[in-house]
């Protein structure tokens, strides 16, 4: 019979349990790059794009009642 001690250190060394270390990761997984931040949007444009989205929803909505 397993104790509570040894179900949790089989959950615990269980593989899908265990997370990725940076230091483990390749380094063009480790770092945000020129490219992502070009690309990448600020946390006020997703704001705005998402409060469009969302107003053009009830928009569409009361042209159909």
């Amino acid at each position: 019979m397993d104790t509570t001690h040894s179900v949790i250190e089989k959950h615990l060394t269980h593989p899908a349990n265990k997370k990725e270390s940076i230091e483990t990761k390749p380094m063009n997984e480790r770092l945000i790059t020129d490219e992502d931040l070009k690309n990448g949007i600020t946390g006020e444009q997703l704001k705005e794009s998402m409060h469009k989205y969302i107003d053009s929803l009830f928009e569409n909505e009361s042209h159909i009642q």
